[in-house]
């Protein structure tokens, strides 16, 4: 009995002694793991930009390189007020003459007519001459650049009992280079070709119709003269 008293007071003492032990809660933990939602997709990565970045816009240059044209030489006065205009080539004798009529553009029309005994012999034709190129003062030279008759030639048609023979135009045999004189060139200047055919209309400044032995009469009309064939056409506009 003795024993089992002592054994409770020893107990006694010690739970006096020690005290009764403390309950402790739980340290939280210093940081959560992250969360994530069930069921949800993962996050794709961002897809790249395809937005070019805007450039600066490109300066504008007035100093780009021009194509070099040829300046033209300055057309001349007296070239432009040789055409348009009629010429004649005849020789005063028989019933003939080349007519010629000649535009701005140096195009021309003509008709070459001669009649006699019943019969005519004539051309209608047209062609065009270059632009004029100045030789001198008083000169120009053209060329012949295209001459077409608008009957065959060497075609016979009789009409009223006259006989037409269509031929070659009279005035422009072989031509080539066409030399045209203003008004003013002195006969002294002049080829004798054109001269002789020019007496027929006697275009010189002198009033008696007769020349002068020095030659320094002085053409009143443009002149038509045909090197090759030696043929000359007046203006008969004047």
């Amino acid at each position: 009995m003795k024993n089992k008293l002592r054994t409770w007071v020893v107990l006694a003492l010690c739970l006096t002694a020690c005290g009764a032990p403390r309950e402790t809660a739980p340290e939280a933990p210093s940081s959560l793991p992250p969360t994530v939602a069930e069921d949800a997709p993962a996050e794709e990565p961002a897809a790249p930009s395809t937005v070019e970045p805007a450039l600066p816009p490109e300066e504008e240059t007035t100093d780009l390189p021009t194509e070099e044209t040829e300046e033209e030489p300055a057309a001349d006065p007296a070239s432009e007020a040789i055409f348009p205009r009629s010429f004649r080539f005849a020789s005063g004798a028989g019933g003939w003459s080349t007519d010629l009529e000649v535009a701005a553009d140096g195009s021309f029309t003509g008709l070459y007519y001669n009649s006699g005994n019943g019969t005519v012999i004539f051309c209608n034709f047209h062609g065009k001459f270059s632009q004029p190129v100045k030789v001198d003062e008083y000169t120009y030279s053209v060329r012949l650049e295209s001459i077409e008759q608008e009957e065959t030639e060497g075609e016979e048609t009789v009409t009223d009992g006259i006989r037409y023979i269509a031929l070659s135009p009279y005035g422009l045999d072989n031509a080539d280079e066409i030399l045209i004189y203003l008004p003013g060139s002195q006969r002294q200047d002049l080829p004798e070709g054109f001269v002789g055919w020019a007496e027929t209309w006697h275009p010189w400044d002198t009033e008696d119709r007769m020349t002068s032995q020095e030659g320094t009469d002085k053409l009143t009309r443009y002149g038509l003269y045909n090197v090759s064939g030696e043929q000359g056409f007046v203006s008969v506009d004047e």
